[in-house]
């Protein structure tokens, strides 16, 4: 078995000999990797060849194909050679769609049934008529015979008899013929659907690969074309175990893929692979220009206590969704076990590859596929920002994998079975950790109340006025086990020398400060115990100079 390859993409070379045989072998697509952005999609060409050269064309890949990434690959019985790869634009023809030529076939069968049984009704109608006439005629034409002597009773009366059941023959005859044209009607209806829900025509790319094989010989093509009209995006399932029972607490994170192709082309019964290579990210860091520094001054006077930045408005609770799902089983059946990708994992991209064959068509929605489950122990902390809401929300703190990271996505929330509601999953980099929301923690109390304000004036020579704030927040825990809060405030900062911040002396250590690079704003965490409640004193004084 010879095997060859060419990884020629576009190629203008001299055309092939007028001799050289053209063969529109069946291809069918057979593996795809789709990308975060775009995909790239293998068909298999088995080929029959004579000796010396001949064309292998292949005219149904859709237009989005990327003409200059398309590649040639396979094996014969015997040597063979590829002497180019070549494209060219087809535009749209029914003819060339076997399913729509197919359809457009039966329907014009079915019309031209319908036009010949309609012939034959219009025949009958004209009959009918014939008929009509006649019988109108039968009552003068027996007066004026029997008044000349030259007709009987018996003879009239058997004309009319013909008459009569000729029209009720006429009659039943268009009724037969009227339900023919009724299931017609049904049939064609039927048809002009399934050519309603067909792709709309496009525009096609044809391939010509020119071979030269040494001897008759059979063999197979793989060819390959990246196309940008597919992509798939990270979507997870969260489901957290607080073991609050007493057991240990576990979170799952399930990775599952949701898929979207719009090629032009059905996938059926393909090999899929989900890849997080990003083949239309760019191949290389941009260019930073230079930037010239060159000096400005600008004033602004007058400090004023609304100088002070507003907190944004409340976030509304996380509102819990439907309920725990039930958890009994029979002792006889056995728990469903999901199918899972297999996993292939590398420094640079990491790929899922979806067992058993897939179909997907095009331009119909989005399917989803389950990658892989990652299951670890989390840390758990309720949090609380109470300047904002007096809602405490239960967090869980864990390590992504080494092996793959977590790109960023949508996240569906559950707390011991229960939904709790969407969240989002950041990129997060193997061995980082992350924190997931996991709703409103109803065991956690937290209230915020202010205790002071005080506006005033101090110096002689130099005046300057103050505003001292003092807040007391309470924290009380209600669960039945230890728990970690952490519990979030601020106080104002200051960029200009002249406004001075000052903490004072009966503030509440905290145990961060300046949280996640914001400055001003504090942490308190502690561990309560069951029905711990404790007080933590925020206060702090502003000063400023005197308009």
């Amino acid at each position: 078995m010879h095997r060859f390859a060419t990884c020629l993409a576009l190629a203008v070379v001299t055309a092939a000999p007028a001799s050289a045989a053209e063969i529109r072998p069946a291809n069918d697509i057979t593996a795809v990797t789709v990308y975060p952005s775009g995909a790239s999609i293998v068909r298999t060409v088995p080929v029959d060849l004579p000796a010396g050269p001949s064309v292998i064309i292949l005219d149904t890949l859709p237009i989005g194909a990327e003409a200059d990434s398309i590649t040639v690959e396979g094996s014969a019985g015997a040597a063979l050679e590829i002497g180019s790869v070549a494209t060219k634009l087809l535009p749209a023809d029914e003819a060339k769609d076997p399913a729509r030529k197919a359809i457009l076939d039966e329907i014009r069968g079915l019309e031209d049934r319908r036009t010949d049984i309609q012939d034959r009704i219009d025949a009958l109608e004209a009959r009918r008529a014939f008929v009509a006439k006649m019988l109108e005629t039968v009552p003068g034409g027996f007066g004026r015979a029997i008044g000349a002597g030259t007709g009987g009773i018996e003879q009239w009366g058997a004309a009319s008899k013909a008459l009569g059941d000729d029209f009720d023959a006429i009659a039943s005859a268009t009724r037969t013929l009227e339900r023919q044209i009724r299931a017609l009607d049904e049939q064609l209806g039927d048809k002009n659907k399934a050519l309603g829900e067909l792709p709309p025509l496009s525009d096609r790319l044809e391939v010509r690969i020119e071979l030269a094989a040494a001897a008759p010989t059979t063999g197979e093509l793989v060819v390959g074309y990246r196309t940008p009209s597919a992509w798939w995006v990270p979507t997870y399932h969260a489901q957290l175990a607080t073991g609050d029972a007493g057991g240990e607490p576990s979170l799952a994170i399930i990775r599952r893929g949701e898929v979207t192709q719009q090629t032009g082309e059905d996938w059926s019964g393909v090999a899929l692979t989900l890849s997080t290579a990003r083949p239309a990210g760019g191949t290389a860091a941009p260019y930073l220009e230079a930037t010239l520094a060159q000096i400005g001054y600008s004033y602004s006077g007058g400090y004023a206590q609304d100088q002070m930045v507003a907190a944004p408005p409340p976030v509304p609770a996380a509102r819990a969704v439907g309920g725990a799902e039930p958890q009994a089983e029979m002792a006889s059946q056995q728990a469903a076990v999901p199918i899972e990708a297999q996993a292939d994992f590398g420094d640079f991209r990491a790929e899922f590859k979806v067992p058993g064959a897939v179909s997907l068509a095009s331009g119909v929605g989005s399917r989803a596929f389950r990658m892989a489950t990652d299951i670890g122990k989390p840390e758990l902390e309720v949090r609380a920002v109470p300047l904002l809401t007096s809602s405490a929300y239960l967090t869980a703190r864990f390590t992504a994998p080494s092996a793959a990271p977590f790109l960023a996505g949508k996240v569906a929330l559950f707390r011991d079975g229960a939904f709790v509601g969407q969240g989002a999953m950041p990129f997060v980099a193997g061995g980082a950790k992350v924190d997931l929301g996991f709703g409103v923690d109803d065991s956690v109390k937290v209230t915020r109340m202010a205790i002071e304000r005080a506006v005033g004036e101090t110096g002689i020579l130099s005046s300057r006025r103050t505003d001292t704030r003092r807040f007391r927040i309470t924290v009380e825990n209600l669960h039945k086990l230890p728990i970690r809060i952490t519990v979030l405030d601020r106080m104002p900062y200051s960029e200009d020398e002249k406004v001075e911040v000052v903490r004072l002396d009966d503030t509440t250590d905290p145990t961060a400060e300046n949280v996640d690079d914001r400055r001003g704003v504090m942490a308190w965490s502690f561990v309560y115990e069951a029905g711990e409640s404790r007080q933590i004193e925020n206060a702090y004084k502003v000063s400023w100079p005197a308009a």
